[in-house]
């Protein structure tokens, strides 16, 4: 079955888990990807979900890093993508969360 490639866009997330408040870790890296696979099911029929390491320099010149979460999403449109980044917000305690969307050229190949 040939598929022809279609325009579409692509959107990823950048969720970091370290709560803004306490600076500390929502929780191990295995409890952050079930909560962050909760909330993305009731918003997506599909995702992808890659794990990162954030880092980033602080005003007095200290780095800091944390277990981040990379969200890839297609298939959508960017109210619920953005929806869902802001119920990921809430959950995780984020001041912000990194959201870019790209036009891609998609095909699904089957046999």
């Amino acid at each position: 079955m040939e598929n022809k490639p279609q325009r579409k866009n692509r959107w990823r997330i950048y969720l970091g888990t370290n709560d803004k408040d306490t600076h500390q870790p929502y929780g191990t890296p295995e409890a952050c990807m079930a909560k962050v696979d909760e909330v993305l099911t009731k918003h997506f029929e599909g995702f992808t979900l890659q794990e990162a390491v954030g880092g980033w320099t602080n005003e007095d010149g200290t780095v800091d890093h944390e277990y981040t979460i990379v969200i890839q999403l297609s298939d959508t449109n960017s109210e619920k993508v953005h929806t869902a980044a802001n119920e990921l917000i809430q959950v995780f305690n984020q001041n912000t969360v990194l959201i870019q969307e790209n036009e891609t050229r998609t095909e699904f190949l089957s046999r």
